[in-house]
């Protein structure tokens, strides 16, 4: 149970940061977007979180999902995206 917790409070103070502007990317500048990764089904509990605490959103921070393999789709995103204020997130 503690490790849960401990876990759970590294979490927070990991998303805290990020809201705040004071978690970085590689380059020194804040975070802007989030891009979950994740194929075979691992971008539906992420996405239906986001979506149902939407009306709890206070910041500019977007969130998008890759969730197939189609080059095309990755593509048009990326193009959209900073990589200097991009945050990537693997889910397995």
């Amino acid at each position: 149970w503690q490790a849960i917790q401990s876990q759970l409070a590294r979490m927070q103070e990991l998303v805290n940061k990020i809201r705040a502007g004071q978690w970085r990317g590689f380059s020194g500048r804040a975070i802007t977007d989030v891009v979950n990764l994740g194929v075979g089904g691992s971008d539906l509990g992420p996405h239906l979180a986001v979506s149902a605490l939407q009306h709890l959103k206070d910041t500019q921070i977007g969130i998008h999902y890759l969730s197939s393999m189609d080059g095309a789709k990755t593509a048009a995103l990326l193009k959209q995206l900073n990589p200097h204020t991009t945050l990537f997130v693997l889910a397995t």
